[in-house]
């Protein structure tokens, strides 16, 4: 008696499993791309964050797929995915993905751009996080620089040597007809930056009190320059 009362427990939560399963497939299957592997170890960590979070991404289909697993690879500027079910790690398809979310303490918010320099190249679909968007859009570029220097690292105790790699920022600001330049934290660049856009002097800038030399303090000027936008 109870082997067929169990038996029947199970055919009535079998069509719930299989809904539920299909459910997630039709949330995730929008989301492709091919198995991630870090085949090459290095001194330091090529990700912008080292946990998993849980994100957004948008697609170019104007889609969103919610609340999964991501994490971004700065150093080759692709965006990790682990596949809820297998927990396998997917490289998702950069050219299918508008944009994603970071959800940490707030919300970091990455929209990819069709094309920047970055250091001395100019790169193309790079993914920027967003600081600030207003009449100017302010991005910062997450990316690891890879250095000449070899370190030892430990891995299951054994010491071995790995290249170097260090993470780096790189600002830029979007102008209302959509070009991208990169600007240098300080007063200078920042005054040489904005002089054909706006009337700004040294002085106008020192009496409102602004400091440009770190990240928070370029969000604040560049929030001030709107004010004085045409």
């Amino acid at each position: 008696m109870q082997v067929f009362a169990l038996f029947v427990s199970l055919i009535f939560l079998l069509p719930k499993q299989l809904d539920a399963q299909c459910e997630h497939n039709s949330s995730t299957s929008k989301l492709s791309g091919e198995l991630y592997h870090q085949r090459i170890i290095y001194a330091g960590s090529p990700f912008f964050l080292d946990n998993w979070f849980n994100g957004d991404v948008f697609l170019e289909s104007g889609e969103v797929v919610k609340d999964q697993l991501l994490r971004y690879n700065a150093l080759e500027d692709e965006l990790i995915w682990k596949e809820p079910v297998s927990s396998r790690l997917i490289k998702l398809d950069k050219m299918l993905i508008s944009a994603f979310t970071i959800k940490q303490n707030n919300i970091l918010y990455f929209e990819r751009i069709s094309s920047i320099t970055k250091g001395t190249f100019r790169v193309s679909n790079e993914f920027l996080q967003i600081l600030h968007k207003g009449k100017y859009t302010l991005y910062a570029c997450r990316w690891v620089e890879k250095t000449a220097q070899m370190e030892s690292i430990y891995i299951g105790g054994r010491g071995q040597s790995a290249l170097l790699i260090k993470p780096k920022t790189t600002y830029y600001i979007k102008f209302l007809d959509g070009s991208v330049s990169s600007i240098a934290l300080g007063l200078n660049s920042f005054v040489n930056f904005f002089s054909s856009e706006i009337e700004i002097s040294r002085k106008l800038l020192r009496n409102q009190g602004l400091n440009i030399k770190n990240e928070a303090q370029l969000i604040d000027a560049v929030k001030w320059a709107e004010t004085f936008s045409k």
